[in-house]
């Protein structure tokens, strides 16, 4: 692949958007409804005069049920989610203003993970986003926070838009932020074309009292994205224009290269899909047959076996400093990897008398992160 032009993003058709909660409120806390005018705007732009189709991700509900809450503490689950149920009501409302301001629908889908982690209601969720874009509306993606625990304790919708991206096969992910792009030692780094140690380490936490990520979770979520082949972008949402400016190729925020191309249908679904039900561990042989290579898991590359998964689960590979460098379906269960790992494929058929496979993990049911 050759050198990475900023111009090619121009070619981008399908792009989604995060905006986090940060961007939507004012210094006291208070949804401001100017900063759902410049979205909407902005958003309206791309859709109007260029023909872009744009799904939006937004955090904020929490924040918008805070709000309407007054000084009332939240400090409990249980408590964050009754204010994202207040919240989530009063946050579509100053979306649908604001884009019905331009002529423009919105359509609201929640998602929780799991509703993901099915291959059936993962088409079901694609086709139903594809079709509110064919309505000509724009979809607004929030993380249910009513029941969804691990997103309100562990992090914000950086990840969702991500996986959102994901399940579309968008050509482009923005994430939209209070800060500027990625930021090592006091500037922003204009493009970054692999996620390094390095780069993570320099990650910081959740600049906002209202997020609940920070540049760490948008790290992960570029990491995510680009494994798939979409470049993301991380820029300041207070910036005039940023969307356009984005788009049309200019040096702003921090751009993250991706892989030359985009991954197949299935793949996607096994990184935005299930959770991994477990963990292989392999050498350094298997590493970089896998990564380097092309090839297929098999059993004498295998180290060790984490978790207890079953023939048909999804299952992460992880490499000798324990770093995940794959994802897949598993042809065996953990018990009858732990029998076989490390050996040869006559050795492990003497171990268990037949072998549904001679590969643990076949490259076709494998992707690369």
């Amino acid at each position: 692949m050759g050198a990475f032009s900023r111009k090619s993003l121009s070619g981008s058709k399908l792009i989604v958007v995060k905006v986090g909660s940060s961007s939507l409120i004012d210094s006291s806390g208070r949804l401001n409804s100017s900063n759902f005018k410049k979205i909407a705007s902005e958003i309206s732009g791309l859709s109007k005069k260029l023909g872009k189709k744009i799904v939006l991700v937004t955090s904020g509900a929490i924040a918008a049920g805070k709000d309407k809450l007054g000084s009332r503490s939240l400090s409990t689950i249980q408590e964050k989610q009754a204010a994202a149920a207040i919240g989530q009501g009063i946050l579509m409302k100053e979306y649908e203003q604001s884009f019905l301001e331009h002529g423009i629908l919105i359509g609201q889908v929640l998602l929780t993970r799991d509703a993901l982690e099915h291959r059936r209601r993962y088409i079901n969720a694609r086709n139903t986003i594809d079709q509110i874009l064919s309505f000509g509306a724009v979809p607004v993606i929030n993380e249910n926070d009513t029941v969804s625990v691990d997103e309100i304790k562990f992090g914000d919708n950086d990840t969702m838009s991500a996986l959102v991206a994901n399940l579309m096969g968008a050509d482009l992910l923005i994430m939209l932020s209070d800060v500027e792009g990625f930021i090592k030692e006091g500037s922003v780094i204009s493009v970054v074309d692999k996620i390094s140690k390095d780069i993570e380490l320099a990650a910081g936490g959740s600049t906002s009292g209202y997020g609940t990520g920070g540049m760490i979770t948008k790290i992960s979520a570029a990491k995510t994205a680009l494994a798939a082949g979409i470049p993301t972008v991380i820029a300041g949402f207070k910036e005039i224009d940023i969307l356009s400016k984005i788009v049309s190729g200019e040096d702003i925020g921090t751009v993250f290269v991706p892989k030359p191309s985009k991954i197949e249908s299935k793949k996607r679904w096994l990184m935005s899909g299930k959770k991994p039900s477990g963990k292989v561990a392999v050498d350094d042989g298997a590493r970089k047959a896998l990564v380097e290579h092309g090839k297929s898991l098999l059993p004498v590359g295998i180290k060790d076996v984490k978790g207890k998964f079953f023939r048909g689960d999804v299952v992460s590979i992880t490499d000798p400093s324990s770093h995940e460098i794959a994802r897949g379906i598993t042809n065996y269960d953990s018990e009858e990897i732990s029998k076989i790992k490390g050996k040869n494929s006559s050795d492990a058929e003497n171990v268990l008398g037949a072998l549904h496979s001679d590969e643990v993990i076949h490259r076709n049911n494998m992707v690369i992160i």
